[in-house]
């Protein structure tokens, strides 16, 4: 994607969206396989990687948010 650009995940209801959106933002480990993201396997970060690249790459907006 190019800066600016949005990306919308759309699907019925127990489709995977919420899961491919944890394995992408490393909330998640895949059973098998890779996640890439940015030319980043991010299925083989340890430790407090999955943060350092959450934090450096991923955005999340909540559906709910409440303070």
């Amino acid at each position: 994607m190019l800066p600016g650009e949005f990306l919308a995940v759309c699907g019925l209801s127990g489709s995977g969206k919420t899961a491919l959106l944890d394995l992408i933002g490393t909330l998640d480990r895949p059973i098998a396989g890779g996640v890439w993201v940015n030319g980043v396997d991010v299925a083989r970060l340890k430790g407090n990687a999955p943060a350092d690249f959450r934090r450096d790459n991923i955005g999340f907006v909540f559906q709910l948010f409440d303070n």
